[in-house]
């Protein structure tokens, strides 16, 4: 009995079994396969579809190109601007008269091969005041006022240009900060004036001559305020840019380097390039002031008014007691600069004088 079961055990299973199996495999195989052909259909393995959108109603609408990539100010409008990628066909947006805009480009033939005035983005329209005149180079030098010149800075020479944007007006301001030492010279007093000799001279209407010994020197700090450029404009702002320079090496020899710089580009007046390199040269101060970006500012309708330019000149204070032989001997009279005649000069009065106007 027990030799019996194990050989039962050892046959497996039914060979009618096995048939089935693989028949039922092959079938549901074969109705896939004929389903992803789109021979038959099998129910639930249908998707639903989303129902078909209505042909959209082009009647009484007219084509207006669009954009179709962003495009960057003083470039030159091509055809890969307005080519749809996917029908190769001039992009267009269908738009009702009445909602087209008067000044807008209504056609291909008003915008290719015309110069930006300023930055595109895609999908939009083009209007006609967006471009430069017919025969306008691309590139900055297409913003360029007529009668003005360009300028490339770098940001660090003038910081306060960092920030403004195409377009914008300003001015910039020099302030150049010297101290200037010399000695006053002895004059002769007439009619009760009084003069100086040495820093606060003793005051009478004799000659005055100076000590041998003496050696007065009189001490100034001056400021000069100057406008190097009037109504500047930006036309190109902020952007960074790859300086090419060289290297060298014992081992390597030379070799050029990459060095990110960050400028601008302006315009201004011609006589003003000189004004504002030599205030480079001389590394002053430079204060940039922004002029108003609204509309009846850019117009000229508004006054906005001029910078004087201001020269202001301090005496610097006098030593303390026993560190200069020079020190006044007299703190009732003052040291005043006038002008006489043209010309500068020292003058010695009381205190109750120089304080009358």
């Amino acid at each position: 009995m027990t030799r019996t079961h194990a050989h039962g055990m050892r046959r497996g299973l039914p060979p009618a079994l096995v048939a089935c199996t693989i028949l039922l495999v092959a079938g549901v195989g074969g109705a896939l396969l004929l389903h992803s052909a789109g021979a038959i259909s099998i129910p639930f393995l249908e998707k639903d579809e989303a129902p078909e959108k209505p042909a959209f109603d082009r009647t009484g609408r007219i084509p207006v190109p669009i954009s179709v990539r962003p495009i960057t100010a003083y470039s030159r409008v091509g055809r890969e601007h307005l080519l749809n990628p996917r029908t190769l066909q001039i992009a267009t947006v269908w738009m009702r008269p009445q909602e087209v805009p008067e000044a807008a480009a209504k056609n291909a033939r008003d915008v290719l091969g015309r110069v930006l005035r300023r930055d595109k983005q895609a999908g939009q329209i083009f209007m006609q005041d967006e471009f430069y005149p017919r025969g306008t180079r691309p590139g900055p030098t297409a913003g360029i006022p007529p009668g003005k010149r360009a300028m490339r800075l770098k940001t660090a020479e003038v910081p306060g240009l960092h920030g403004l944007q195409q377009g914008d007006h300003f001015d910039i301001v020099m302030t150049l900060e010297v101290e200037v030492e010399e000695a006053p010279r002895a004059r002769t007093a007439s009619h009760g004036r009084l003069d100086v000799k040495g820093p606060y001279a003793p005051l009478h209407a004799a000659q005055l001559v100076p000590e041998p010994d003496e050696k007065p020197v009189i001490k100034r700090r001056r400021a000069e305020v100057r406008v190097v450029v009037q109504n500047g404009v930006v036309i190109q702002p902020v952007h960074q840019r790859h300086e090419i320079g060289e290297k060298a090496s014992l081992l390597q020899g030379t070799s050029l380097t990459s060095k990110p710089v960050e400028e601008l580009i302006i315009a201004v007046e011609p006589k003003e390039v000189a004004q504002l390199n030599q205030a480079l040269a001389l590394e002053a101060t430079l204060q940039v002031a922004m002029r108003s970006g609204q509309l009846e500012a850019r117009e000229g309708k508004a006054d906005e008014g001029s910078i004087p330019d201001l020269a202001v000149e301090v005496e610097l204070a006098a030593p303390a007691e026993g560190a200069d032989a020079d020190k006044p001997k007299d703190e009732n009279y003052r040291l005043v600069e006038v002008i006489v005649g043209g010309e500068k000069r020292l003058m010695a009065v009381p205190k109750e004088q120089a304080k009358q106007p």
